[in-house]
Order: structure tokens, then C-alpha cells, then sequence
């Protein structure tokens, strides 16, 4: 029962912020939005006996087609590419698995976490385009939904965690992901360094963060007190500027606002502060302008620092390192208010399918498999420690370590916030993240900083 409400604590934030998110990125009204779903319901409603037998020859032709394959011997190779560097391994075992079980499927893994989405847009322009690729949300559906399968039909979409299905549902109902899991981020920290630099309560506020860093600093403990990554745009986008937005009392109110240019950001208390935290976060730490994903953590899991941002999609990568690592996560003092800083942040990562794949009906079986299928399920579960975002199958926290534990007590304490980055225009992560780097390095004022956030996000809109 525990772990029911747990799931539905998850649910019901995220399908929260996604209902209200689906009203602004429509940009109409309460009554509008209301008609057309009306209208969408009435239109699926008639439509359903024709495309239940379109559907049934469909997946009639895909399974016949994948157990061809079987057959007659021929190997399909199956490209994924992704932006998930520390489950590599763990994404690279459980294919090997796969193929063991199904000797004609091959798997070809690329994992980086450095300009994935330009690395995505030059494989689809190159004719070298993955069978499977990381995607963030509702925003890239909308970019990538030409290159998109519909997988609406697949049998475990009717299995999805409500939160998981409704970031990346379209609104004619469409499915066009896999919802590969669910995570929590924070700061990662050594609870050892911690303890011995006599820092017994973690840090509510900048002040206090600042007041604790130097503890462990003057206890000499390790090399980097704390350590963080501002030589790449995609954590500094799609995590640090996520405080701004979700601290907001209407948070898709200000995106709406930035997309029509009407926002005034260098006014705005919490962006204002967010910029005071990312000043301070550059006094506290050596080298950020120059610490890439790979450093950051590998420190961190070596025992170098003793803090650093993360989540529960790190455990693999610290186990690999010191699998005795004594480490926890804490929410991030990013604002004055310690009660806005008692939360951790919550967002889905899924897989797109390239419709024109060579192995459709394989990739298809494959997920399949990953959500249907016992050893799938452990996949997910205990060789990449992910929380799956499906209500068929739960967490092995056991198997995930202290991480994922923390993940779980702050989804049980409803102490949980969404991830607005989905909805940055087109380009945004990359162009954002960016200016979020060039701020700590010093070459802006808080003001021009935020006028370029404003400026950039407008240009982006078009």
C-alpha cells in the first residue's frame, strides 16, 4: 500500500502541472480548451471501431514481420541513442541480455551528455538516425513528432503511471514515447565529510549552504567542498533554471509571458535570487567553468568532493566507483525562504521511437519486453537503478541504493516539484544553458543576465 500512494503522490503533482501546462501552451482559453477536448473525446469516440481494425492489422503486420526476422535468421540491429552517460553500462548490460534471449537483435548504445540535441539533429541529417533516442517531455515531442512512431497502441501504455503519460501525451491523446523512469535531483553529498566537518543539520538557505561549505573547507576533508558543472549548458538549463520557474506562483503563467514577450525577469524576486544563488554557487566552488559532467561526478564518487548536484540516476555510476560510498541527497538552498527550499524535483526521461526505423517491429518488441516482461522489468529496476514510470511494477530501492531511498521518502512527504524545462521553446536548453554558464563565469550583471534570458527565449519563440 506503501508504495500505491507513493505512486500516487507522483501522479497527482505532475498530472497537475501537465493539465495546467497543456492550457498555456495552447495559449486559449479555459472554455476553448474545454470544447476541443470535448470534441477530440467525440472524434476518437467515432472513430474507435475503424481504427481498432487498422490497429489490429497494424500490430498483425509488426508481429509478423519481428517473427520473420526470428525465423529466417536475419539480424536487426537496433540504435539507441542517448543522453543518460550514467546508465550506460547498466543500459549496455540489460541489452546483452535482451540479445541473449534473442540471438538475431543486435544493439548499438552511444551515451553523451555533451550537445545531444545537436548530435540528434546531425544523425537524422546524416541518414544515420537511432532506432531509439532520449527524449524530455511534452516540448520534444512537439520538435521531433515527424520523426515520432505513434505508440498508442502498444499494450503498456494502458500501464503508465498517470504523471509519466501525461507529460508526453499530445492533445489529440496520442503516445509517442516510452517512459523509461522517473527521477528525483538534488544535491548529492557526502554524509561522512559532512559529519566529521561538524555539520550535523544540512543547509536551508544560502547563508546556511555558504556557512556549511566553509566548514568543510577549514576541515580539510577532501579537495572540492562542493563541485558543480558549468563548462556544459544541459544541467545548468534543464535543472538550475528550473528553480526560477517552479518557485513561481503560477509557473506556466511566466513561460506564457516569456513566449509572448510580456515578462520582466530582472524584476522578478525569485529570478532575482536565483541569480544571487548562482553567483554564490561560483565563489564555493573551483573550476565550475570548466568541470564537465563526467568530472563532476566522478569526484564526487571518488571521494574528491564532498557535494555536487544529482539524483538518483548517479547510483550506478558512484556503485561502480566505491560501492560503499556513504552518500544522501538534500534539496538545494536556492532561495531565502528555506520553505521553498524543501523539495526535491521530479521529472520523467523516456525513449522516442524513429518511425522510419528499419526495425520497427523489433524496437516495438524490445519495449514491449522492458515493460511486460519479468527480466525487462529487472532491467529497468535493478541493472539501471531507475524508478520505472509505469503502476505494474515498483522500485527495487534496495538495489538503487541511498539515493533512490531519498528519491522515494521526499515522493512519500509530497515534498516534490515538477521540471518546467519541457516547455522551453525549441532550442532552448542549449541557448539558456549557455547563458546560465556565461553569467558564472563572470562575463554578465544579474540584470543583463536575466534581460538575455528574456531576449534569447523571445527569439527562440519567433
Amino acid at each position: 500500500m506503501k508504495r500505491i500512494r507513493l505512486w500516487k503522490k507522483v501522479s497527482a503533482i505532475m498530472l497537475a502541472a501537465s493539465l495546467a501546462a497543456g492550457l498555456s501552451a495552447c495559449g486559449s482559453s479555459s472554455a476553448s480548451t474545454a470544447a476541443s477536448a470535448a470534441e477530440s473525446k467525440t472524434a476518437s469516440a467515432a472513430a474507435s471501431t475503424a481504427a481498432s481494425a487498422a490497429a489490429s492489422a497494424a500490430a498483425s503486420t509488426a508481429a509478423s514481420t519481428a517473427a520473420s526476422s526470428a525465423d529466417t535468421g536475419e539480424t536487426k540491429t537496433i540504435k539507441i541513442y542517448s543522453n543518460k552517460v550514467e546508465i550506460d553500462e547498466g543500459l549496455k548490460t540489460l541489452t546483452a541480455a535482451y540479445t541473449k534471449e534473442h540471438p538475431n537483435i543486435q544493439f548499438e548504445v552511444e551515451s553523451t551528455s555533451n550537445d545531444f540535441y545537436t548530435g540528434l539533429k546531425a544523425k537524422f541529417a546524416s541518414d544515420s538516425a537511432p532506432d531509439l533516442f532520449t527524449i524530455q517531455g511534452y516540448s520534444d515531442v512537439m520538435t521531433w513528432q515527424s520523426h515520432l512512431a505513434d505508440l498508442s497502441d502498444e499494450s503498456w501504455t494502458g500501464d503508465m503511471l498517470d504523471a509519466a503519460k501525461s507529460i508526453i501525451q499530445t492533445d489529440d491523446g496520442k503516445i509517442y514515447a516510452f517512459p523509461l523512469a522517473v527521477e528525483g535531483s538534488a544535491y548529492m553529498y557526502n554524509k561522512d565529510y559532512f559529519e566529521k566537518a561538524g555539520v550535523t543539520t544540512m543547509p536551508t538557505t544560502p547563508d546556511e549552504l555558504k556557512a556549511a561549505i566553509q566548514k568543510v573547507k577549514d576541515a580539510n576533508v577532501c579537495a572540492y567542498p562542493l563541485i558543480e558543472n558549468y563548462a556544459e549548458y544541459y544541467q545548468p538549463a534543464n535543472f538550475f533554471l528550473n528553480y526560477a520557474f517552479a518557485a513561481q506562483d503560477d509557473p506556466l503563467a511566466l513561460i506564457k509571458q516569456l513566449n509572448e514577450g510580456t515578462a520582466d525577469l530582472k524584476n522578478n524576486k525569485y529570478f532575482q535570487e536565483f541569480a544571487d544563488f548562482l553567483t554564490l554557487e561560483a565563489t564555493l566552488c573551483d573550476n565550475s567553468t570548466t568541470t564537465d559532467f563526467n568530472t563532476q561526478t566522478s569526484n564526487f564518487a571518488s571521494g574528491q568532493a564532498a557535494m555536487t548536484f544529482g539524483g538518483n540516476w548517479a547510483q550506478p555510476t558512484l556503485d561502480a566507483v566505491d560501492p560503499n560510498l556513504n552518500c544522501a541527497l538534500t534539496p538545494v538552498p536556492v532561495f531565502s525562504d528555506a520553505s521553498k527550499n524543501d523539495k526535491i524535483y521530479i521529472s520523467g526521461t523516456y525513449w522516442g521511437v524513429n518511425k522510419d526505423s528499419e526495425a520497427l517491429p523489433e524496437v516495438k518488441e524490445f519495449l514491449n519486453w522492458l515493460a511486460k516482461d519479468a527480466e525487462g522489468q529487472k532491467g529497468i529496476t535493478t541493472t539501471m537503478q531507475l524508478i520505472p514510470g509505469f503502476s505494474t511494477f515498483s522500485a527495487d530501492t534496495s538495489a538503487m541504493g541511498a539515493l533512490g531511498k531519498d528519491v522515494a521518502k521526499y515522493v512519500e512527504e509530497g515534498k516534490v516539484l515538477g521540471i518546467y524545462s519541457a516547455y522551453y521553446p525549441d532550442g532552448g536548453l542549449e541557448t539558456l544553458g549557455n547563458e546560465v554558464c556565461k553569467f558564472i563565469a563572470g562575463k554578465e550583471t544579474r540584470d543583463e543576465f536575466l534581460d538575455a534570458i528574456q531576449t534569447e527565449w523571445k527569439s527562440l519563440v519567433g
